[in-house]
């Protein structure tokens, strides 16, 4: 785990990945730039050739778009999720002219009091504030989609195969769409990139008691992946947690 500080935030943070008990190998990636503040998570299209080879291009090519400069805003990053997706779309048509390949992406930058998200795909970023979790970005599945259009006693009729397939990625078409957000921070959030290995099998209730009892970043990680692993490890899942400095307010019988 490190730590930085600055005259604003501190902020800790800790990442991990794991292949979980099923694949063959792991097509997950992520990023933690501490001193530019920068985290990502990438989980490569297994359905398609060269998953592992898409989020490595992926994460590196965040790595290699920030320097010491501050947070450009939305363009920055549409600019950027442009150019690793046209160079993703390149390379996979490279490998797989018929398939080529693709991942998701999803990042964060702090900068001064507040942060910057870029999000494609069904990764995720939750913010844990004053006791109460929340998904911050959207999956861009179908069954998200559908769901827009439904009452919501109708969820239940969504086939489960649906809650998987992308409706939007990084290198599948030449272009594509960013959803960006920023939001002001405060002293003791604690934020949460992960992969769908994390989301489709870990519980939002042990999910929210995790980021409740978990005192760092790199214990909330590993609670995660523990748990993502006993449940049956069926994915690979991927954390990365970055807790900014101050009081988390104590949630009776869960804070320790």
């Amino acid at each position: 785990m490190i730590s930085v500080s600055s005259s604003l935030l501190s902020v800790s943070s800790f990442g991990a990945s794991d292949r979980g008990m099923v694949r063959t190998h792991n097509e997950d990636n992520l990023l933690i730039d501490d001193a530019r503040r920068v985290y990502a998570v990438a989980d490569g299209l297994g359905g398609i050739p060269n998953g592992e080879k898409a989020s490595q291009l992926a994460i590196q090519m965040v790595g290699d778009f920030y320097d010491d400069t501050l947070m450009r805003g939305d363009l920055f990053l549409r600019e950027m999720f442009d150019q690793i997706n046209g160079a993703v779309y390149k390379q996979g048509h490279y490998y797989s002219p018929d398939l080529g390949m693709a991942t998701t992406l999803t990042l964060v930058q702090i900068t001064g009091n507040g942060m910057a998200i870029g999000h494609v795909g069904d990764s995720a970023v939750f913010l844990y504030r004053a006791g109460t979790v929340r998904q911050l970005t959207e999956d861009h599945t179908m069954k998200v989609a559908i769901e827009r259009n439904l009452a919501k006693g109708d969820y239940e009729f969504i086939p489960e195969a649906l809650s998987h397939t992308l409706t939007r990625c990084i290198g599948h078409q030449m272009n594509v769409d960013v959803d960006t957000i920023s939001l002001p921070l405060q002293a003791g959030d604690r934020i949460l990139l992960c992969t769908d290995g994390i989301t489709k099998y870990v519980s939002p209730e042990f999910m929210e008691r995790a980021f409740a009892v978990a005192l760092t970043p790199e214990r909330l990680v590993k609670m995660l992946l523990n748990e993502a692993r006993d449940l049956g490890g069926m994915d690979n899942a991927t954390a990365v947690s970055v807790y900014v400095g101050g009081t988390t307010p104590k949630i009776f019988g869960l804070s320790k």
